[in-house]
């Protein structure tokens, strides 16, 4: 459910005439969308523990606009289930420069993780004032977490706030 005064949109660049598209009316964020789609690769390289070597890349990026109050409730980038192949969420935020710690509109991070799959651990979201870190959506900036196992919500900004998310999945069973 997205909640009243969030707008998203996807961008999608599978097929040439789509990034012709993309390059001729929006330029910025096919090339926001190509740096986050590199991402994968950098992260299987430097995975030295294998549990992200199946990593693939959806050619889909999701653009989204929150006006000044609208808030994410605290959940996980993933439902579970063999349908859902989210693995890592990278996010990257393209507010205004002048955006500061002072608009609010912090991506809230828990610490606690979700159990690992297959865990007869029931998922339920942390309580509010578990141990958490709150991260600013300043311009620029590239946050990326484990879809499956990071709680995470968004609190209300003070002003429109603006981010780009890529999903990457695992490669189907």
């Amino acid at each position: 459910v997205v909640n009243q005064g969030a707008k998203f949109s996807h961008l999608r660049f599978s097929m040439e005439e789509e990034r012709a598209h993309l390059r001729l009316c929006l330029p910025s964020l096919l090339e926001a969308s190509a740096f986050l789609c590199a991402l994968p690769a950098a992260i299987m390289a430097h995975d030295k523990t294998g549990l992200l070597a199946g990593l693939r890349v959806d050619p889909t990026t999701k653009v989204l606009a929150n006006e000044p109050g609208v808030s994410h409730r605290v959940h996980l980038d993933w439902k579970g289930g063999d349908q859902n192949l989210r693995m890592v969420t990278c996010i990257l935020y393209l507010n205004a420069e002048d955006f500061s710690e002072g608009d609010a509109g912090a991506l809230r991070v828990f610490h606690d993780l979700a159990p690992e799959e297959g865990s007869a651990v029931r998922i339920a979201p942390p309580p509010g004032d578990a141990p958490h870190t709150d991260l600013a959506p300043l311009c620029g900036r590239l946050v990326l977490f484990l879809s499956r196992r990071v709680w995470h919500e968004a609190l209300p900004a003070t002003r429109d706030r603006y981010g780009m998310t890529l999903w990457v999945p695992a490669l189907p069973p």
